[in-house]
């Protein structure tokens, strides 16, 4: 077996709730599908949530006469605490199923809404961001494992590229949405909205998400650790090849945000406005990579649609380095668009190809890729912002190297080890199919 596990074209993308799509979703199952629209949502809400506050907070500052630094942790801590959560939720919900974590989560996001919407003090309005987006996380990793779930190795990749899609719309969307909630309400209507949006949100999920990953693999066995079974995930080179190449590619992307706004405002002179007025581009990019992948996985496979993805990500290398003697926004945002459509093409066929090596683990897998992705962004912002100077080179030369690390991994899985052990499996693959609504499992 070849490291990427990814190279069979995938099955049609299968629309949930249709009997005649059943061919192209996981074998054996006796509960119905949840509604796609659903799993939309959950996906959607933790990016919208953390995007949504982005524009108020100079008003939060304000508000509670504190710097910015200590505002700047509402982002921050929000983050490690999204990119940590994910590494114990994915785990959990193999072990108990997608159903009780997912309630939890949205309950925790709904939660965390509540206490940032009312915070007298810092302290507080961070700790609810913290709890609002561990909450959230639970969307983002079990929404793309659901769809695991139901529709299998390849039609998961298609069902991910709309999931994804949808996440990057939410972002493009949320700020404007925030903006005018703080103009007319104030700061914290943010969060109420969230709240009341949140609630007929886990209202809908508990009488319309039935449980997708069945008792039989629902858990690891009574003498299993979460942590053994992690381990035994991470062992897998193949797992790496997929990970690795997916977190490195987002690596390209997080480079350029962490110092993108020093280079055109402080070294070259240019207004925020006019950087913001290109800076839709990347995200309509990254749509239309999802939106790629959604549409033509069936007929091409997830595998050449990331090699597609590693040849316009190379496409952009290049383009940056092309246009480093010229000190215009463009000179940035046409280059990071070309990889935020690379992103698009690569991520939804690698963290389902992840979640392929072994389908019981399946939100282990997504889980912690979706860790590995965050902190190696993290790690690659980190560093740039640190090592930046007075030109752009730092930033193009981390951008150089995320490329030339996911290349590396892709390379590997393209044309590398044959003889990967995959997991054995405790028992057969089981997943949902498009049943009948007589199969609806009540609440």
């Amino acid at each position: 077996m070849r490291c990427s596990h990814i190279g069979h074209a995938a099955p049609a993308f299968a629309k949930p709730a249709r009997r005649a799509d059943t061919a192209a979703m996981s074998p054996a199952a006796s509960r119905t599908v949840p509604p796609f629209v659903l799993l939309v949502a959950l996906t959607a809400a933790s990016p919208f949530a953390m995007n949504a506050m982005l524009p108020v907070f100079p008003e939060m500052q304000a508000a509670f006469h504190t710097s910015y630094a200590v505002i700047q942790l509402v982002l921050t801590l929000a983050l490690v605490a999204f990119g940590a959560s994910q590494l114990v939720l994915g785990p959990l919900s193999d072990r108990f199923g997608r159903r009780p974590v997912m309630l939890t989560g949205i309950a925790l996001f709904v939660v965390g809404s509540m206490i940032a919407a009312a915070a007298t003090s810092p302290a507080m309005l961070i700790f609810g961001r913290i709890v609002q987006a561990i909450g959230g996380a639970a969307g983002m990793v079990l929404g793309r494992t659901i769809a695991f779930d139901i529709y299998g190795r390849g039609g998961a990749a298609g069902a991910i590229g709309y999931l994804t899609m949808a996440m990057a719309v939410s972002q493009i969307v949320a700020p404007g949405i925030g903006g005018v909630l703080a103009y007319w309400l104030g700061w914290a209507s943010i969060f109420w909205f969230l709240t009341l949006a949140g609630l007929p949100l886990w209202a809908f999920t508990y009488s319309h998400l039935a449980e997708t990953n069945l008792p039989a693999t629902a858990g690891s066995g009574p003498s299993r650790s979460l942590l053994r079974d992690g381990l035994e995930l991470v062992a897998l080179r193949a797992f790496w090849c997929n990970a690795g190449n997916m977190a490195f590619m987002s690596g390209m992307y997080f480079a350029f945000a962490g110092n993108a706004p020093h280079v055109v405002e402080t070294l070259w002179g240019w207004s925020g406005s006019a950087y913001g007025l290109f800076n839709a581009l990347p995200a309509i990019g990254y749509t239309a990579g999802n939106f790629a992948v959604g549409r033509m996985a069936a007929r091409l496979g997830t595998r050449r649609l990331i090699s597609l993805g590693m040849i316009v990500g190379g496409l952009s290398v290049a383009l940056f380095w092309l246009l480093s003697g010229w000190q215009h926004p463009l000179a940035l945002i046409l280059p990071v668009t070309l990889v935020a459509l690379s992103n698009g093409m690569t991520l939804p066929g690698n963290i389902a190809s992840a979640m392929s090596l072994s389908p019981r683990l399946a939100g282990s897998a997504s889980g912690i890729a979706g860790a590995l992705q965050m902190l190696t962004g993290a790690a690659m912002s980190f560093a740039v912002s640190t090592f930046a100077g007075t030109s752009q080179v730092p930033m193009l030369t981390a951008v150089s190297l995320s490329y030339l690390f996911a290349l590396g991994f892709w390379a590997l899985g393209y044309w590398g080890m044959s003889a990967t052990a995959v997991m054995p499996e405790a028992g057969p693959q089981t997943g949902v199919t498009a049943s009948s609504n007589a199969d609806k499992v009540s609440a």
